[in-house]
């Protein structure tokens, strides 16, 4: 009994073969994907702090157009010192502690 709508042994094959050809491309294109999407969001965040290192550049240039003058910008200066000598002071004096209590 033959079905008429049987396709012939060889032909089997080669739609095996097509199919296969098509796991493979899908399964590639996939990756492709997901691929494209990591790169797109890589350059997502690299966009981002791009612009936060120009909010940074901004606030810069904002600062210095506050100041006066150059008089202005050295008493900052001398102020700042003066905070990072008394943080020093102040790691100093816990670090002595520290050996102090153990």
């Amino acid at each position: 009994m033959n079905n008429p709508d049987a396709k012939p042994a060889g032909n089997q094959k080669e739609i095996k073969f097509q199919k296969a050809l098509k796991s493979e491309a899908d399964h590639r294109s996939g990756k492709a994907r997901i691929k494209n999407k990591k790169a797109s969001e890589e350059s997502s965040y690299a966009v981002k702090i791009e612009k936060k290192i120009g909010e940074l550049d901004d606030m810069k240039e904002e600062y210095r157009k506050k100041l006066d003058s150059e008089t202005d910008y050295k008493k900052l200066c001398e102020i700042l010192d003066a905070i990072n000598a008394i943080d020093n002071d102040i790691n100093h004096l816990m670090e002595e502690w520290m050996k102090f209590s153990n």
